[in-house]
Order: structure tokens, then C-alpha cells, then sequence
């Protein structure tokens, strides 16, 4: 297990302690910090490189299982009220890459929704490796359907975090409670905030910027993901 900070330390100099807050009105150019944040993942990638090259000099690629993934990605001013992450749920900081590289694994991208939950499963699966029956349940489930074209209904992917409603943030007083929640499929993306009440909706195939809110619009699949929510 390899884990890559560069990213990490980098937004926490540049993005966090470089401007005063979330509402810094100085840290919103999205074209000088997606810049930045640019040079960042081109020296993770050349990590990535180093790597991949190391276990070929050794003659590991051949059987091993290499898997790359992050746990969120990062904001880069695309939405007012979030500096880096971990205060608002749109797709800049929800979506990540998964790389899953075998031998025996075919060559192809996959662009269906699959969640962090399920990367364990799937390397389960890979192995031939059945957990233990007084193991409890795993919350996840293979992609190796999705592979071999055996799924094609879509996922439902849950997340949250601790918004900035209901902290004072001048007090910098720690973040310790959930307060937005948020169910995404491969074509929509319900969200609830439980301090405002608000609720939003997008059709993340026709509006992947999330830009425009359809909730309260009558649309029957809004109330399908909300029970979903409440049921998580």
C-alpha cells in the first residue's frame, strides 16, 4: 500500500492557508487553481510512472493486482463555499479515477458509476476469495458484472459532509456533524441539507456542472431518491 500526499499537502498550502476561509472571495479564479492543481496531478501521475516501472524491472506486473484510486477528489472554485473539499457534494469532489490493472483484466474504459465500497469486492472476486461467514456483509459489490456485461441497471452511491450551516466558521469551531446528504445514480443526483431544508436535484447526463436545481419541479424520481436517502 502506497499513499500519495503530494496532492494533499499541496492544496493544504495553497488552497487552505493561503486564503483566510471558505468565502474568500480571493480564492475563487477557477483558471488559477485548476493551474495549480494541474501541476499536482502531473507529478502524481509521474509517481504512478515510477511505480509501474519499478515492478516491471522486478517482473511483478505479470501477477500482481495494481490499483489506483483516491477517497474524494477536489474543488478548484467551482462553487462558492468550498475551498478545497468536505463541505458541499457536487461531482468536482465526489468523482475520482479507479485504475484496476491485471493481466487478465481486459483494456477498456467503463464510464458507470461504481463507489469506493465496491473496490474491496471486486479484488475479492478477482482472487477467488470468499470472506468468512461470521465476517458481516460488505456494504459494497464487484464491478466485475460491469466488465463482463452482466449489469446494467445503475448504482446508487451515497455520501456527506459537514457543511458550513450550523458552525461558526469565524470561531473555527470543528466540523463534527453531518450536515448535507446526497444520493447519486449514473444520471441523477438527489441532495438534502438538514440545517436549511434545502433539497436539490440535477441531471448530472445533461448538467454535469450541477448549475441547474430541478428540485421541486414535480419530477417523480425526486421523491424516489429522496425515500432512498431517508432509507440510508
Amino acid at each position: 500500500y502506497l499513499h500519495y500526499s503530494y496532492i494533499h499537502s499541496s492544496t493544504t498550502k495553497d488552497f487552505i492557508k493561503k486564503f483566510e476561509s471558505e468565502f474568500d472571495e480571493k480564492f475563487y479564479n477557477k483558471e488559477e487553481r485548476t493551474k495549480e492543481f494541474t501541476t499536482y496531478m502531473e507529478r502524481a501521475d509521474a509517481y504512478i510512472k515510477t511505480i509501474q516501472e519499478a515492478m516491471q524491472a522486478e517482473d511483478m506486473d505479470k501477477d500482481t493486482i495494481f490499483v489506483v484510486l483516491a477517497d474524494h477528489g477536489t474543488g478548484n472554485a467551482e462553487k462558492f463555499g468550498e475551498r478545497r473539499y468536505g463541505f458541499l457534494c457536487y461531482d468536482y469532489t465526489l468523482k475520482v479515477f479507479l485504475l484496476i490493472k491485471n493481466s487478465f483484466l481486459p483494456k477498456q474504459e467503463y464510464t458507470k458509476m461504481i463507489r469506493n465500497v465496491d473496490v474491496l469486492p471486486t479484488l475479492l472476486q478477482i482472487l477467488e476469495v470468499k470472506p468468512k461467514e461470521e465476517n458481516p456483509l460488505l456494504d459494497g459489490k464487484s464491478i466485475l458484472p460491469i466488465i463482463e456485461g452482466k449489469e446494467i441497471e445503475e448504482r446508487l452511491a451515497f455520501s456527506e459532509v459537514a457543511g458550513s450551516e450550523g458552525y461558526d466558521v469565524k470561531s473555527k469551531e470543528p466540523r463534527t456533524k453531518s450536515t448535507i446528504f446526497a444520493v447519486r445514480t449514473d444520471t441523477w443526483k438527489y441532495i438534502f441539507n438538514i440545517i436549511t431544508k434545502k433539497k436539490e436535484l440535477y441531471h448530472l447526463k445533461e448538467d454535469p456542472e450541477e448549475n441547474t436545481n430541478l428540485a421541486g419541479t414535480s419530477l417523480a424520481i425526486e421523491e424516489e431518491l429522496n425515500t432512498k436517502l431517508l432509507e440510508i
